[in-house]
């Protein structure tokens, strides 16, 4: 079965090309909201990626982000309390972090998208993410600006994903 004969009111355009092709396998199912696809993390493992409409209006709740991820346990099972689990409106995002569960992110692709994240923030001095995030969170929480709050959130990410690539 695929989405266009589980969902074919599914509108072709709305499933990201990357979903496609390997490692990606349609497995949707119309008692589900939206088509889904896995991929394979290894050790039984898998991540499995719901697509919702593009339009807000077609999905089902509107509060709901584009895309919801659920990740297996190595027996092929979901589990309630599985903090990988997420959902994100973001593509990019969303790829980014199943290749890092994945083990395709190494610390050279770590280190790519920190150089290109202080390019894209001149307010950031040149220096080490954790010297960066101790900078920013000088500004007491009260006083941060919405921008400022992102930054901070983006490094901690960082450091933390950089952290679990050492382990």
């Amino acid at each position: 079965m695929t989405y266009r004969t589980e969902f074919p009111d599914f509108p072709q355009g709305d499933i990201p090309a990357t979903f496609l092709k390997a490692p990606w396998i349609d497995e949707s199912w119309h008692n589900d909201a939206c088509p889904s696809f896995s991929r394979p993390l290894g050790d039984g493992r898998e991540a499995h990626v719901y697509v919702d409409w593009l339009k807000v209006a077609d999905r089902e709740d509107s509060a709901w982000p584009r895309f919801t991820v659920r990740f297996t346990d190595e027996n092929g099972a979901f589990t309630d309390d599985n903090s990988l689990d997420f959902s994100t409106d973001s593509l990019p995002s969303l790829l980014d972090r199943i290749g890092f569960i994945a083990g395709a992110m190494t610390h050279n692709d770590l280190t790519r998208e920190y150089e290109d994240w202080l390019a894209a923030n001149p307010n950031v001095p040149p220096i080490s993410a954790d010297e960066a995030a101790m900078e920013l969170c000088e500004a007491p929480p009260a006083d941060r600006s919405p921008s400022l709050q992102a930054q901070i959130d983006w490094l901690m990410d960082f450091i933390s994903r950089w952290e679990k690539a050492s382990d």
